[in-house]
């Protein structure tokens, strides 16, 4: 299978664990954020996590987005939960990841697909905040370009043995980012269109015209 010579070695598809990661925005470009999580040990300087998982039985990737985001972070969304690039990121797990992984939660993978998805922030809501034990700490709404500056130092410091997750996450913030920035455009496209238009008043209900199209309506119904 060709995705899976990219690993460089032989790699059966069970050993590929399929999980999403999920950017819940605001309207001023900023991203729920956490640089702390339960259950995970990366404390590297400049280090963002988001609410995100593995997908389960028949659960789509949107669904799967959804569930992460109430369990991880405790915030539903407030629109449509979207794809923000095209095709999911093949990443070799890091050997020491592989251990720790069989040793505390039995997973034998060797890589992962991740999917990137991202809808905008909607309410609180704590009902399964905590069920996969991986919950977001010291949340925050951060501007996407400080997240992706932050990502970038990361990605290029060779002692954060999370190197290689950290480069999934800055792919996907800058795929958002890009997402992000053509919404902008149109949304202040079509403001600035309808600021163009022409306003036309209505008539008022009891002006002689208006009666007239009134009396018109009735006579078609009778």
């Amino acid at each position: 299978m060709r995705y899976l010579d990219k690993l460089g070695e032989d790699i059966s598809k069970k050993k590929i664990r399929q999980r999403v990661e999920v950017y819940l925005y605001d309207d001023k470009g900023r991203v729920l954020a956490s640089k702390k999580q339960e259950g995970h040990s990366n404390n590297v300087e400049n280090s963002w996590k988001f609410p995100g998982g593995g997908l389960e039985g028949s659960a789509g990737i949107n669904e799967t987005a959804k569930r992460e985001a109430l369990e991880e972070a405790g915030f539903t969304t407030s629109g449509r939960m979207h794809a923000i690039d095209t095709k999911p990121r093949l990443t070799k797990w890091p050997d020491f990841f592989r251990k720790d992984m069989k040793k505390q939660k039995g997973r034998d993978f060797h890589a992962q697909y991740t999917y990137f998805r991202a809808a905008p922030i909607g309410g609180k809501d704590d009902k399964y905040l905590g069920a996969d034990k991986d919950t977001l700490k010291g949340m925050e709404m951060v501007p996407v370009s400080t997240l992706i500056k932050d990502l970038e130092k990361t990605v290029a410091n060779k002692d954060n043995k999370y190197q290689v997750f950290d480069r999934e996450r800055l792919q996907g913030l800058k795929s958002l980012e890009s997402r992000l920035k053509t919404i902008g455009v149109i949304k202040e496209s079509a403001l600035k269109l309808a600021s163009q238009l022409p306003i036309i008043e209505p008539e008022p209900i009891n002006s002689d015209s208006m009666i007239k199209q009134l009396m018109d309506v009735i006579d078609t119904m009778e």
